[in-house]
């Protein structure tokens, strides 16, 4: 593959790279966005009529997460975590109050969660140090080092790990020394 590229002509061989790293940009992206978002279908939620839009819309927004709850369950109601949002608001009559109206608003928004993706366990020593907490945090330190390197940067945060757990005994000299264990997750 690469004799065939060096024996392109420059402009040609820039094409080709572009291609190549426009298509790989674009697969990790897509992995990535699937991986960590996952939505339902369209969900709507119409409020109660409201002389006050403001208060319309609250309503909608209030009615269609009762209804992603009622689809999909509690984990899909939440209207900051969905995707194509939308509100909708008309200056309507309102039904059986004859010369009455009111905003009525309607919600519309595909239900989202995302999900926590984890590899496997990762472990680290830490260094000798007077201090257990001191040790403990070179060991985390060390485990981010080596769940990069293993499974990418964003599965290095030892604050999203599954299982954390710390391992700890005192040295030579009364030196504490911990090792980091935990599933790297994003």
């Amino acid at each position: 593959m690469t004799i065939a590229i060096k024996s392109l002509t420059s402009s040609v061989q820039a094409v080709v790279l572009s291609i190549c790293t426009v298509a790989a940009i674009s697969t990790f992206t897509a992995d990535s966005a699937e991986a960590k978002t996952l939505t339902k279908p369209l969900v709507n939620g119409y409020s109660m009529y409201y002389k006050n839009q403001d208060k319309a819309k609250d309503s909608a927004r209030y009615r269609w997460g009762l209804a992603a709850a009622e689809q999909h369950g509690s984990e899909w109601a939440h209207w900051g975590k969905a995707k194509q949002k939308s509100i909708n608001c008309s200056w309507v009559d309102v039904p059986g109050k004859p010369n009455a109206e009111a905003w009525r608003c309607r919600a519309s928004a595909k239900p989202a969660k995302e999900v926590r993706i984890c590899k496997g366990t990762v472990s680290a020593k830490g260094k000798f140090y007077v201090k257990k907490s001191k040790a403990q945090e070179s060991a985390t330190y060390r485990w981010g080092l080596k769940a990069a390197s293993t499974y990418g940067q964003s599965f290095a945060h030892w604050g999203k790990a599954g299982n954390p757990d710390f391992s700890c005994s005192k040295g030579p000299k009364g030196l504490w020394n911990c090792t980091a264990t935990a599933k790297a997750c994003k």
